[in-house]
């Protein structure tokens, strides 16, 4: 199946939650808990993709493929094919849409279209590890909609979030605009969606559509929850070294100070011009990346971890 044939259905339930149908190629269903769009986006924040990561870090950096040399091997070419056919059962347990998504999407037949040319498997194995990269991507851009969409936003109100949005992506604040689903009676809805990110968006969509939940932004350990009534909570359940932030919080609030606004500004800013960096280096080809400043995604998280702790402080 090509990754074009990717699809899931989205089925909703009662309480506002939404079960995600995985219907694969060979006709058989699983269908994954219901949960609210607001905790289900949570928790893609939260995949930890750490070992997943390394192991097409390593593909990247030292498989034979990539190697600087005037012939590319069609044996090397195979052997890169089975290990990335062997990184996708690591997300069978932590991210079931993605592991679906890689094996309905990853080529049956990997040389079907080859023209002959070294090039061609070196642009071939690329594509393939691109491929396994999309799970890491789409995660990567949801933490940066939720850092510039839901971070000192506990006063506002769905529309005000939304329009923040606007302000860093319009077109994704565009595709995640509510007054799409208006024509579409709630209860029963059932959406089809063809590529993690249009599951991702949906999810926002419903999630701004809604108001009986709201994602925000505990300002203590800077982790996002769902506050569990209406009244305003700036921090949430998690538990730190014994202690929940709530209890800990109101000590350590973070915007007490003019200076931690500004940084917080500048911080925004920067992860902007950061994350641009880093699809620049991540979309060239090996070939093209020597005039390119390096950004992976171990380097982007580590600076996104960082620049959390300095501007909570």
């Amino acid at each position: 199946m090509a990754a074009s044939d990717f699809r899931l259905l989205i089925e909703e339930e009662e309480n506002g939650k939404f079960a995600v149908v995985l219907r694969r190629s060979d006709g058989t269903e699983e269908r994954l808990p219901a949960a609210t769009p607001a905790a289900d986006l949570i928790a893609a924040t939260e995949i930890d993709y750490t070992d997943y990561r390394r192991g097409i870090k390593r593909l990247w950096d030292e498989h034979p493929l990539f190697e600087e040399r005037i012939d590319v091997s069609v044996s090397d070419f195979y052997d890169l094919v089975c290990k990335i056919r062997s990184l996708p059962s690591m997300l069978r347990e932590i991210d079931p849409v993605s592991f679906y998504f890689l094996e309905e999407s990853l080529p049956k037949s990997c040389l079907e279209e080859d023209d002959g040319s070294a090039s061609f498997l070196l642009y071939a194995g690329a594509n393939l590890l691109h491929i396994l990269e999309k799970p890491i991507r789409v995660q990567t851009l949801l933490r940066n909609i939720f850092e510039m969409t839901f971070d000192k936003m506990e006063h506002a109100t769905q529309g005000e979030r939304l329009e923040k949005l606007r302000r860093v992506y319009p077109d994704i604040a565009e595709a995640c605009n509510p007054a799409r689903l208006n024509d579409i009676p709630e209860g029963g809805r059932s959406f089809m969606v063809f590529s993690l990110l249009d599951l991702r968006l949906l999810e926002l969509t419903l999630y701004f559509q809604q108001d009986r939940q709201r994602i925000a932004r505990c300002e203590y350990c800077w982790g996002y929850f769902i506050p569990k009534t209406k009244k305003l909570t700036l921090y949430c359940d998690r538990v730190t070294d014994g202690y929940r932030c709530k209890d800990r919080g109101s000590r350590f609030s973070r915007n007490r100070k003019k200076e931690q606004d500004e940084a917080l500004l500048i911080c925004d800013q920067m992860r902007d011009r950061m994350y641009e960096r880093f699809l620049r280096y991540q979309d060239a080809a090996p070939s093209e990346r020597g005039g390119l400043l390096p950004m992976d995604h171990d380097q982007y998280n580590a600076w996104s971890e960082n620049a959390r702790l300095v501007c909570c402080r």
